[in-house]
């Protein structure tokens, strides 16, 4: 019975860590994909309110951006490349083709609209390193 409790007493404590891990996980020492990215420079010209959010979603990525693009992609911090859309009219709507990649605290992200062949690229920050 002692036993019993004393496994019960150490799950207690131990359950408030895992929450803590896991939202350490999110930014610092986990996936440093995850999470909200401010732009801080594009070739498509500067937006300082523009962002992606980028989330897990099954063995990838799901990027949904404040401008009205999103996209999925599989691979990690060093290479992760994928497709998804962007509900425009002109040169950038339609299908999409992505890369990402860290370099240090910024992310980088190259894009390619499939139908017009116009190529972008831009750089982040993580929001929480402003």
């Amino acid at each position: 019975m002692r036993s019993i409790l004393r496994t019960l007493g150490l799950l207690a404590c131990l359950t408030p860590l895992g929450a803590l891990a896991q939202a350490y996980g999110e930014r610092g020492g986990g996936d440093p994909l995850l999470g909200t990215w401010l732009q801080t420079y594009s070739t498509a010209g500067q937006c300082p309110t523009c962002s992606i959010t980028i989330q897990q979603e099954g063995d990838g990525y799901l990027i949904s951006s404040s401008n009205g693009w999103s996209a999925r992609v599989v691979g990690g911090p060093h290479g992760a490349v994928g497709g998804g859309s962007w509900n425009t009219h002109g040169a950038w709507g339609g299908a999409l083709q992505l890369r990402l990649r860290t370099h240090g605290d910024e992310l980088e992200l190259s894009m390619t609209a499939e139908r017009s062949g116009a190529t972008l690229t831009s750089t982040y920050v993580a929001a929480d390193a402003r």
